[in-house]
């Protein structure tokens, strides 16, 4: 600090004796009034209403595997009331053991640094009251006492904790390197601890309570925070008022760290971004800036007994952040990578805390991201909603829109209600979240998928009754439980009862109904067994037009018979047909078999397949064919148009396998490579279509060889440059070239070779033409995965038959295709 120190010094007082009394002022001897009286109450009065520790400043700070520890100024109250301080200009005592041992030190702006040379393991730094007696102050024979605090490490065995030192931190030294610092934690003791901080801290718990927005733009640089409150986890209100100052150095806790304070305005505070790249937690922290007051002219001096409350905001990294209260987060903040380091890419609420100071009832607050124009994202409070008790009981929960939602949970995290607002619904859910009953509360309507009740439930003229071992949905009836008897509301119309039950240990499904004649007498009308699958009707016939379903319909005949016809007029489908078990035989209406089903192996013999849609078959028997198709007399086996057949390789070696000429009348696709013995185009020939063909065969190559070629016309200087495409070096390598010259001879050559797409001809003649051809070899993604293999071996099971047995001078039947097809 500026100016002259302030020395706080005691004068040595003679007691009732006349002699002058030396010692700590806490001694128990006769004194004067001042030590007698005002002293006294002065402590008693500190002690007795802001209790022990620090009251201001005193921070911690240290490097991680470095050596000593600095102490800031700042000022602290012990358990007995004396004040304790720590000021620039002052002296403190820094003896580890026993004040005295080690020279006083001076305390700057910066505090006092404390050595930590020989420390081992976890030790306590804490500060107590300390007074040295000053020899070389006298006037007239008065001796004085310099008011030094003494600053030592205790480890955990001789710690105290009835305020006769204040704790500051907990610092941990290495275990192979004596003094080194390992880790360090603040535990200062806070004097101002007290009913309204418990209170806050307590109820309200951590979080933003009003304002604290956060503004940016996308794919900009800086953080905008607008003014606003928040509450730590300590009680500490942090303000960020228009007027006052903001720590925004992100290493404001190291050692020796020189405050980086910004003006807050009415919009806020911009905190610099600057190099930040990944995801950020932008947080809020109490703090506290050293100030300087001028005293009494008396005194000639400037003291940091002043201390500005100055919230420190920073960001801090996602990865490893602790939200232990000390720090409010505001907002996640995503900036860009590399050139786009320091640009906000994305702004999100994340673990955003909101909490509440209204009065009068609870007002639940939450965070929204909105965006107020265009590459604009805002984070604000908004208010979700109050819990207010009714003076005659009950509670009050009000949500402010229509389309909220009020959830309900359990302690173990489970939403197990909720009550939407705008779909006008209670909805309740089970633990996996899933929603088992819904009421809608302007219909009445219940949908439940277990709705459990002893009584009956009424929809309409739709009734569910029940009891004991059974249960039914009825219209115009319902059962009264008390008496045993039916109830019919309407005895002016019939009634029908869908009834299921388990009479005896036999489950039934019933239908049951009353007459026109007799509207309430109950008449049994169908019937299923749930332990035989028999269904019977009653009093009448079972008919039917068609039957649909989408699981399995069987129809069985007596016992003993091994066939079920259903003839629909001339056409006849026949299962288990001329004795052969499990096959099914359709009949055309000459009663000839057109399609045959054998229900032991899977196979369909049938004289035509069409399909208008996909046609899928499956073989897992490992052999043969899964779908195949025969031609006779000229005609076509297996015919595919408007993409018809689809064909997936399943354990064998191929999707599909063809034995004879295909024809392909359109484009053909192949995205894996094509293995043929010979190919080339064959087209209506040129000169006589209508007569001929011309057949031209493929180039062949070792390599996958692209061929490019052109006529050059040569400058006046005879030379010229040859443009090629953009993607030519990306697709290919090892280019090679060659020139002819066309009309003439000259010496060309490649003067340049491919750099970029073009290369360059030169050693010719003006207007000269030469015809130029370019080759290279394909290194794009595909062809690099999978090289060309010119040379291999057949797998074992191949070997010993041919692609072409004939020409090899082998018999026809040690052909390859055997092999898949045996």
């Amino acid at each position: 600090m500026a100016g002259q120190p302030l020395q706080l010094q005691r004068t040595t007082y003679r007691d009732l004796n006349g002699q002058v009394r030396p010692g700590n002022p806490t001694c128990g001897e006769s004194a004067l009034d001042m030590e007698q009286y005002y002293q006294p109450l002065e402590r008693f009065h500190a002690s007795s209403l802001h209790g022990w520790g620090v009251a201001a400043g005193l921070r911690v700070a240290a490097t991680l595997n470095g050596t000593g520890v600095t102490v800031l100024p700042g000022i602290a109250l012990d358990s007995n009331g004396m004040h304790i301080f720590l000021i620039s200009g002052q002296q403190a005592e820094i003896s580890k053991d026993t004040p005295g041992v080690t020279p006083l030190v001076p305390v700057t702006d910066s505090g006092v640094v404390i050595p930590t040379a020989s420390m081992t393991g976890d030790q306590y730094l804490v500060i107590q009251f300390w007074e040295t007696f000053d020899s070389q102050a006298q006037d007239n024979g008065i001796f004085r006492y310099t008011h030094t605090p003494w600053l030592h490490f205790v480890d955990a065995t001789h710690l105290t904790y009835d305020g006769s030192s204040i704790i500051l931190a907990k610092v941990s030294f290495g275990s192979s390197t004596t003094g080194q610092i390992a880790a360090l934690a603040d535990m200062r003791q806070r004097a101002d601890w007290h009913v309204e901080r418990t209170h806050e801290a307590s109820i309200h718990g951590a979080g933003v309570a009003a304002g604290l927005g956060v503004m940016v733009t996308l794919n900009s640089a800086g953080v905008t925070v607008l003014p606003g409150i928040a509450l730590d986890g300590n009680g500490q209100y942090i303000s960020l008022a228009n007027g006052g100052q903001a720590e925004t150095d992100p290493n404001a806790a190291a050692p020796g760290a020189t405050p980086r304070l910004v003006p807050i305005t009415d919009t806020g505070v911009v905190i610099p971004t600057t190099g930040l790249i990944g995801d950020k937690y932008l947080t809020i922290q109490f703090w506290e800036t050293a100030a300087s007051e001028t005293l009494a002219t008396t005194l000639q001096s400037v003291a940091p007994f002043h201390f500005v409350h100055t919230p420190w905001l920073r960001f801090q990294d996602v990865a490893g952040f602790v939200n232990d209260g000390t720090s409010i987060i505001l907002a996640k903040v995503s900036f860009g990578t590399s050139a786009n380091a320091g640009l906000v890419t994305d702004l999100a609420l994340d673990q955003r805390q909101e909490t509440s100071l209204a009065v009068g009832n609870i007002s639940i607050q939450r965070g929204i991201t909105t965006s107020p124009a265009t590459n604009k994202k805002a984070i604000n409070n908004d208010e979700s909603g109050t819990i207010r008790a009714y003076t005659t009981g009950g509670l009050d929960i009000t949500a402010p829109n229509a389309t909220d939602e009020i959830h309900m949970e359990r302690d173990d995290g489970h939403n197990v209600a909720k009550i939407s607002l705008g779909a006008q619904a209670v909805v309740a859910r089970r633990d996996n979240g899933t929603e088992s009953v819904t009421i809608d509360t302007q219909s009445g309507s219940i949908a439940s998928a277990n709705l459990s009740a002893d009584f009956s439930v009424r929809q309409n003229s739709l009734y569910m009754s029940g009891g004991i071992g059974w249960s039914s949905l009825t219209y115009n009836a319902h059962h009264n439980d008390a008496n045993n008897q039916w109830v019919f509301p309407d005895t002016s119309h019939p009634a029908v009862t869908v009834e299921m039950d388990d009479n005896s240990g036999v489950p039934r499904f019933q239908v049951w109904s009353t007459t026109s004649g007799n509207h309430t007498g109950w008449m049994e009308r169908f019937a299923i067994n749930g332990n035989s699958g028999d269904v019977s009707t009653v009093g009448g016939n079972l008919s039917t037009g068609m039957i649909t379903a989408t699981g399995e319909i069987a129809v069985k005949n007596a016992q003993g018979t091994d066939t079920v016809i259903l003839n629909a007029n001339t056409a006849t489908i026949e299962a288990g047909a001329s004795g052969v078990s499990g096959s099914i035989t359709a009949y055309d209406k000459s009663h000839a078999a057109t399609c045959i089903i054998n229900g032991d192996n899977g196979k369909i013999n049938t004289k035509a397949l069409y399909a208008t849609g996909n046609v899928t078959a499956a073989n897992s028997s490992g052999g043969g064919w899964a779908l195949g198709g025969f031609a006779t007399q000229g005609g076509v086996g297996l015919r595919a148009a408007n993409g018809g057949i689809q064909a997936e390789l399943g354990t064998s070696q191929y999707a599909g396998d063809f034995t004879g000429n295909v024809n392909i009348s359109g484009s053909l696709h192949v995205s894996g490579p094509i293995s043929k013995s010979g190919g080339g185009f064959k087209i209506d020939h040129p000169c006589d279509p209508q007569n001929k063909y011309l057949t031209h065969s493929f180039v062949e190559s070792p390599d996958r060889k692209n061929i490019y070629d052109g006529i050059a016309i040569l400058d006046a200087n005879g030379e010229a440059i040859v443009e090629l495409p953009e993607w030519f070096t990306a697709l290919n390598r090892d280019v090679r070239y060659q020139l002819t010259c066309i009309g003439g001879y000259a010496p060309v050559c490649i003067s340049q070779k491919i750099h970029g797409s073009s290369f360059k001809i030169a050693g010719g003649k003006p207007e000269m033409e030469v015809s130029w051809q370019v080759t290279g070899i394909r290194q794009d993604a595909w062809a690099c995965a999978h090289p060309l293999s010119v040379e291999e071996m057949k797998q074992p099971e191949e070997q010993g038959h041919y692609l072409h047995p004939a020409e090899n001078g082998a018999d026809p039947a040690v052909h390859s295709h055997t092999l898949r097809h045996s």
